[in-house]
């Protein structure tokens, strides 16, 4: 269950200031009120509807008739804020418990009805709030509503329920704590703040975690989680007069109470810098810089958005030109949470190999210097608006991201702040940014965090351990460039205006064409948002055609097209698409290389120019080659502290031998190979790996099929075809690669690595499946019940009755080739061998006994119900798409993917458990400060 958050409004901080007197800094102390008649505020504004019911529940819907889908999530003002020291994590437990059972539903039965009815469901809490959300399809929102309502006011809080989900939330806690950078955010955050509830993570401190009581919980559940502090936002395929009536039905009778809200300290002012180190075992050094800053609702939000646009907004970002690509940084970048009150916005950079955090934080500080004595250029400024206003744009496309920006803009204070916040955007002028740089970010207002890694006698191995995910691929050739990219669209969206719903339109079917030249262009047209998404596959381009001497080519070679062209550099290539808020990439792959992009309508033109020309005509630059070695480099180095890759690639070099697709190296062999890759390595393999024969590209959006299909040819059109480009030809291995000779044999694969509160587990071998056998189908399905949800066995027993993990899933990869049946858990040290042990017995369970009638009937329930949804963007179309083309399952597999999972029976399910489930002989792997033998 993950947390997330953001929003504020100008109406809430006129609330605020009547309370807190503004200190400089955008911080606030206790004044005398006044009493100041606020002007009344639209209920109704671009499509949402606010309804406010007696009992003082919130309501805020939109109609969108794009898909027959609706988001359907109700929101507490009750997060971390709200907590007090000795019960810190409290709000983020009780959201775990309200899964554990009502007065007339028994612990899990929630998530087993939505699962059932096909909804993608969660919950997140943050510091300011707790929400829970259904995505699912429209003629299920009743049940939404009859869960959500159940559990406001008849959760159990049962006592040995709230144990066995005290050790879960505590091995979600241990996870966290694995990562350094997360350990470095901690201390700062502790620093930062002296006196506010936001000094503490959301997850709270372990010991608050391990010794909150049942009673203190439910107190804190039955203050907060009444109608008078909750909304309720709607967003999709549905009636609102039906809809409300259907809330009143279901929460109209529950009575509103008053609520006890603890007085929040407000964070004294700061008078001087603060300065935090932590030592550990790792092995990159970072930095982490925090200044105070006002409130979200402020009117310097909007400068202070642009000024992280302007650090860290992409590759034209000014921490990517002096940091990274200095050779400084592996990565660097600026962001804040967005808080309801005033907190943080961090800079943060994690160091190459051979730099120091003195000389990080003195490039950071440099930065801050320029913009504080030398404004923002027009260009600059003009690329962050048109970034924001893409991002905007975009969040249209998914009723889900819809309903997440009025809740949490609801949370903040006011669903209506999106509304304006473009407007407000568009009038930043570059004396603003100037001027919130210099008021905020000054040395006695801010706090330097260092992560410092120490030595470690348990270091993995040299060639001992690789890196990989779910395969053979390499790390990232290069870390992500853009850094800031997710940042600064969730600040856009989150703080954008919602439009009128487009009108329902009839579902399109697909057109597909080949090129002259070989290319497949499929295009679907989607009216109901200006936006175009391209998915693509390249498949001659992928790591199965590395040479055996330089795995990890074909990754590197797709990683540099973006580096520069003939006639456009690096940076030219990130102006053209950063400026108009697009995207274009081609990245590597293991079967083949992957082709995405995303644009405005307006815009199609030029992303697929772009794009095209990557593919087409890269330069391969000695001086990009060498910086993009060195961040790989980095990026290996980090890769020797994180034992989700190296138990992943220590599974697959156990199953797949040295010379399979799927066999990974070691980090020590990559580092040998990104070393002494050669500039003519490259250029080689894009000359015989890179031609329009085997390419296919997929085109969603709001376009015209001969448009979309005529843009296409005047890009790649004169690409000439090659001929005789290799196939794809992955062997199968035995199916009992991986398996030991019998059970005593079955020793586990140790990588042991110090200060590591979590270990990471894999079990499972080789498997013997393609996306083409006809049994996938049953595959899925079993994989379903196996271990796919809270719901799965493998997450009722081994999580909800257990409590030994905070996630466990099992699955089987099938593509062109036969990936392997793996088992995946992330457990506390000492409840690794119970976790293992339990694992192993379901799936024996499985393999001898099958599953009942109605598990499957469930399973394939929630399979086919959840397709909806998952069509319900342009991108998610365009992978489906390229699903049906690259698998060869036919054009109109979207139309026929549900009765394929429909005709599936029992029996199949039962043959399939027994033919590929085996609990005893696979490859064990744990990596982590991990002692015990399972």
């Amino acid at each position: 269950m993950k947390k997330s958050g953001l929003l504020l409004s100008t109406s809430f901080l006129l609330a605020l200031s009547a309370t807190y007197g503004v200190l400089p800094g955008g911080q606030f102390v206790a004044v005398a009120q006044t009493k100041v008649a606020a002007p009344a505020l639209p209920t109704q504004l671009n499509g949402v509807q606010e309804i406010k019911l007696p009992n003082g529940l919130t309501v805020l819907t939109k109609e969108v008739h794009t898909a027959p889908v609706v988001y359907f999530s109700i929101w507490y003002k009750a997060g971390s804020a709200n907590e007090q020291l000795g019960q810190t994590g409290m709000s983020h437990l009780l959201e775990h418990m309200m899964f554990k059972g009502t007065k007339t539903r028994k612990p899990g039965e929630i998530s087993a009805m939505l699962q059932q009815n096909g909804a993608q469901f969660n919950a997140t809490t943050f510091f300011d709030r707790t929400n829970y959300f259904e995505t699912l399809a429209s003629d299920r929102l009743e049940l939404a509503m009859k869960l959500e309502s159940d559990r406001m006011v008849n959760s159990l809080f049962d006592e040995s329920e709230h144990q066995k989900e005290m050790t879960v939330v505590r091995s979600e806690y241990e996870g966290g704590e694995n990562d350094p950078g997360s350990a470095l955010s901690k201390a700062v955050r502790l620093a930062a703040h002296q006196v506010h509830p936001y000094r503490w993570q959301t997850i709270g401190f372990r010991s608050d975690i391990e010794n909150i009581s049942r009673d203190e919980m439910y107190a804190y559940y039955k203050n907060y989680y009444v109608p008078n502090n909750a909304t309720i936002v709607m967003v999709g395929d549905f009636d609102t007069k039906t809809a409300l009536a259907n809330v009143q039905k279901y929460f109209g009778r529950i009575p509103q109470k008053p609520i006890h809200h603890s007085f929040i300290t407000p964070e004294p002012e700061q008078q001087g810098e603060r300065r935090v180190t932590v030592r550990r075992a790792g092995t990159t050094s970072q930095v982490e810089i925090a200044y105070h800053i006002p409130a979200f609702s402020h009117p310097d939000r909007y400068a202070l958005d642009v000024l992280q646009g302007v650090l860290s907004g992409g590759r034209t970002a000014r921490f990517f030109g002096a940091l990274v690509q200095s050779g400084l940084a592996s990565s660097a970048y600026a962001y804040d949470y967005g808080l309801r009150d005033p907190d943080l916005i961090y800079m943060a950079a994690a160091a190459q190999p051979g730099k120091t955090n003195a000389q990080l934080e003195e490039a950071l500080l440099a930065e801050v210097d320029k913009i504080q004595n030398t404004p923002i250029s027009d260009a600059e400024l003009k690329r962050v608006v048109k970034q924001s206003e893409a991002a905007y744009i975009y969040n249209q496309d998914s009723v889900q991201s819809q309903g997440s920006l009025l809740g949490e803009n609801a949370m903040r204070g006011d669903w209506r702040y999106g509304e304006t916040y473009l407007d407000n955007l568009r009038r930043v002028t570059a004396a603003d940014v100037q001027r919130v740089a210099r008021q905020y970010l000054v040395e006695r207002n801010r706090t330097v965090g260092y992560f410092e890694p120490t030595a470690s006698d348990n270091a993995v191995p040299a060639g001992g351990a690789g890196v990989g995910a779910g395969g053979p691929a390499m790390v990232a050739p290069e870390p992500e460039p853009e850094p800031m990219k997710a940042v600064v669209e969730a600040n856009a969206l989150l703080r954008a205006p919602s439009t009128p719903a487009a009108p329902a339109s009839a579902p399109s079917k697909s057109t597909r064409v080949v090129l002259d030249n070989g290319l497949t262009v499929i295009v679907q047209e989607n009216h109901a948002n200006p936006t175009v998404a391209v998915g693509g596959a390249l498949l001659s381009a992928g790591g199965i055609f590395d040479p055996a001497d330089k795995p990890g080519l074909a990754d590197f070679t797709a990683s540099q097209l973006s580096r520069g062209t003939t006639t456009r550099s690096l940076l030219d290539i990130a102006r053209t698409l950063e400026d108009v808020g697009a995207t274009a990439a081609v990245g590597g792959g293991q079967e083949y290389a992957t082709v995405g992009g995303r644009s405005l309508t307006r815009d199609f033109d030029t992303m697929l120019d772009v794009l095209s020309d990557q593919m087409r005509n890269p330069s391969f630059p000695a001086e990009e080659i060498e910086k993009s070695r060195q961040q790989t480099l980095a990026g290996l180095e980090e890769a020797r502290q994180d034992t989700g890759t190296l138990s992943d690639i220590a599974f697959t070099n156990a199953i797949y031998p040295a010379g399979h697709p799927f066999h990974s190296p070691t980090i020590d062999e990559q580092v040998a190979v990104i070393k002494n890759l050669k500039r003519d390595d490259l250029v080689a393999f894009h000359e015989s790996h890179y031609a329009p024969d085997r390419l296919v590209l997929t085109v969603v959006g709001d376009i015209d099929t001969a448009k979309a299909i005529e843009s296409i040819k005047k890009a790649f059109g004169s690409w000439p075809k090659k001929g005789n480009l290799p196939p794809i030809n992955i062997a199968d291995v035995a199916a009992n690669a991986g398996k030991a000779a019998s059970a005593d044999a079955a020793k586990p694969l140790v990588i042991t690595l110090p200060d590591k509160a979590q270990a990471d587990v894999i079990y499972g071998y080789a498997g013997h499946l393609k996306r083409s056998d006809p049994e996938f189908y049953r595959v899925i399905v079993m994989d379903t019940i196996m271990g796919s949800g809270l719901a799965s066995r493998l997450g009722v027993s081994v999580r909800d009755k257990l409590g030994l993990v905070y996630g466990i899933s099992s699955g089987t990869d099938a593509s062109l080739g036969a990936g392997p049946f793996s088992v995946r858990f992330g457990s506390n040290p000492q409840n690794v061998d119970k976790a293992v042990a339990e694992t192993r017995r379901q799936l024996a369970l499985a393999r001898d006994k099958g599953f009942t009638k109605e598990e499957v009937e469930k399973a394939i329930s929630y399979i086919t119900g959840t397709y909806a949804v998952t069509l319900s963007t342009n991108a998610a179309v365009a992978g489906q798409l390229l699903v049906s083309e690259v698998y060869g399952l036919g054009g109109d597999y979207i139309q026929k993917r549900n009765g394929y999972y429909k005709a599936v029976t029992v029996e199949q399910v039962n043959a399939a458990a027994a033919k590929y489930l085996d609990p005893n002989l696979g490859t064990l792997v744990i990596a982590g400060t991990y002692k015990g033998t399972p």
